[in-house]
């Protein structure tokens, strides 16, 4: 009876395995055709079509339209263009979803093939994807030219002045404030221009969506050496579940944001920390921090682990250097940039937008009060921006004790995420769908149940908030 029992059992673990590849290559299949065929669509969008949510580059669309020769492509109704889009968003997340799920379950995954279908995707979201669900790429140009051909400091001024000399970048302006972002960023942008004065401004564009496709590509490989270390064995499932992510495909080489190089280097300095290369480790977090300050965060509770055991001579020299390291690629990038804190005053600018009316007298009476006292200036704006996010330092606190009452290797990876998506909907005025890139390559570098349970959370978010691109209306 023991030997007729066993029978059934390799053949059902047969079917299982194979269930679990053919659910696999029918995931990978419709993230991939979906994704394409989104891009697609997106060249067919109603003349008259405004988006409710997030906003549309349709200037951008067009140009990307007329120079890959679509310019035939007829545009689609309103209603029409929204149900398409809709319908491949369904089949995209769901094709992610099957995928990750049947990878889960079993199927054999093989880092090479799946390394080059990533290359080649995001690649090719780059080249093709239009600019079409945000403008802040063309941004990103418009700042780069003020500084690579015109020398002007981005930081003092504003993009408007690309209209008075009749750049073409000046046709896709769309806010016009000085740069918000950090040095190693703005000098990025100025070195893509630059390099490319000559191609003029669609390139420019294309190389700057290039760039991110690359950080999509060093994210992948970063979070496979990461989860190598605080995952064994699920090096695979994270080079997927990172490199085939609708939300960082789209975002990122497809609309061309920042924050995902932003998390690549993160990534790399995550990489470097639990390989134990500190002083890399220190040098690309700090590459992060100069593109946004928020990543910032991690030095510490980094510093909590690595200092856990050691002795306090070697804990307050090794956290100096630390400080020192993060910091230098600011530093360094800001040469030539920084005059004061009045370099500072468009970032300043941006932790106030979109405040409510009772926040704004809030903060106006702060800084009389501040002002009463004899603190004046940037030390003032300083101070009523901590008091304006005294909800994310409570936050920030709160974490840096669980950290320390608490300690468990590479805790702190949990932690940045549940700050970052803090961070996202308390601090940013407006809680655009690409600031989820932040956060959600970091989770999927577990698979334990706090991990699983974030990057659950992070595939409703993305997958609701996504969806808003297709609201459409016409007036």
């Amino acid at each position: 009876m023991s030997t007729s029992a066993a029978v059934p059992l390799p053949q059902a673990q047969t079917k299982a395995d194979t269930d679990a590849r053919a659910g696999l290559r029918l995931g990978i299949g419709m993230v991939v055709t979906s994704l394409m065929l989104l891009i697609f669509v997106q060249y067919a969008l109603p003349p008259e079509a405004h988006a409710h949510y997030w906003g549309l580059n349709p200037e951008g669309m067009r140009q990307f339209r007329s120079h890959w020769g679509l310019s035939w492509l007829p545009a689609l109704s309103t209603d029409s263009y929204s149900l398409a889009f809709r319908l491949l968003l369904v089949v995209l997340w769901s094709g992610y979803a099957l995928a990750i799920l049947s990878a889960k379950q079993g199927a054999t995954l093989k880092a090479k093939p799946i390394s080059v279908l990533i290359v080649v995707t995001a690649l090719l979201t780059a080249l093709f994807a239009p600019p079409l669900l945000s403008h802040d790429v063309y941004a990103y140009a418009a700042h780069g030219r003020l500084a690579a051909l015109y020398g002007l400091n981005p930081y003092f001024h504003l993009p408007s002045f690309l209209a008075h000399v009749h750049d073409p970048a000046a046709a896709y302006i769309t806010w016009n404030w000085p740069t918000v972002y950090g040095p190693v960023w703005t000098r990025i942008e100025t070195a893509s221009v630059f390099l490319l004065s000559g191609q003029g401004l669609w390139v420019q564009v294309i190389a700057l969506k290039l760039i991110e496709a690359g950080a999509l590509i060093g994210s992948v490989f970063a979070g496979r050496r990461i989860a190598a270390c605080v995952s064994p064995g699920r090096e695979n499932l994270t080079l997927l579940a990172i490199g085939l992510n609708p939300l960082l495909l789209l975002e990122g080489p497809g609309s061309g944001h920042n924050d995902l190089l932003l998390i690549c280097l993160f990534l790399v300095g995550v990489m470097f920390y639990v390989e134990k290369k500190y002083v890399w480790a220190a040098l690309f977090l700090g590459g992060s921090v100069g593109i946004k300050l928020i990543t910032l965060a991690v030095l510490p509770w980094a510093w909590i682990e690595w200092a856990r055991a050691r002795p306090w001579r070697e804990k307050i020299l090794g956290g100096a250097a630390a400080v020192i390291l993060t910091l230098l690629p600011t530093a360094f990038c800001y040469v030539g940039l920084w005059h004061g804190g009045a370099t500072l005053a468009s970032l300043h600018a941006r932790t106030l937008y979109n405040l409510s009316a009772a926040a704004q007298r809030e903060n106006a009476s702060i800084a009389e009060w501040l002002l009463r006292h004899g603190v004046g200036g940037s030390t003032s704006g300083f101070l009523v921006t901590l008091s304006q996010n005294r909800g994310i330092l409570g936050a920030f606190t709160l974490l840096t004790l669980w950290l320390v009452l608490r300690p468990r290797p590479a805790q702190w990876l949990a932690a940045w995420a549940v700050f970052a998506s803090l961070l996202m909907l308390l601090a940013m005025g407006l809680p655009f769908p690409w600031y989820i890139c932040w956060f959600w390559p970091v989770c999927l570098l577990r698979w334990d149940k706090v991990g699983m349970g974030l990057s659950a959370a992070c595939f409703g978010l993305s997958l609701l908030w996504v969806s808003g691109y297709a609201v459409m209306s016409s007036y």
